[in-house]
């Protein structure tokens, strides 16, 4: 899995999104910072924390998913 490791980032899964749409970045790959300004967090919440926290976004293959998990939940 390829890793990229920022020092400051306003979100991991939005850098994440955003490069995989434009084909930076390809599954599987992760993103880390040590400190992130706006983050995301599950169901609508922000994720925030101080440097040095862990921040962490990843994607994988679709396919590699077991078939008996909801999409719903791959996101967690």
């Amino acid at each position: 899995m390829e890793t990229v490791c920022l020092d400051e980032i306003d979100s991991t899964q939005k850098y994440l999104i955003q490069n995989i749409k434009n084909d930076t970045l390809k599954p599987p790959v992760a993103i880390t910072c040590e400190l992130q300004t706006d983050g995301i967090g599950s169901r609508g919440n922000s994720w925030i924390g101080k440097k040095g926290n862990l921040f962490l976004s990843f994607a994988i293959k679709r396919s590699l998913l077991p078939n008996d998990l909801k999409i719903e939940s791959s996101s967690i």
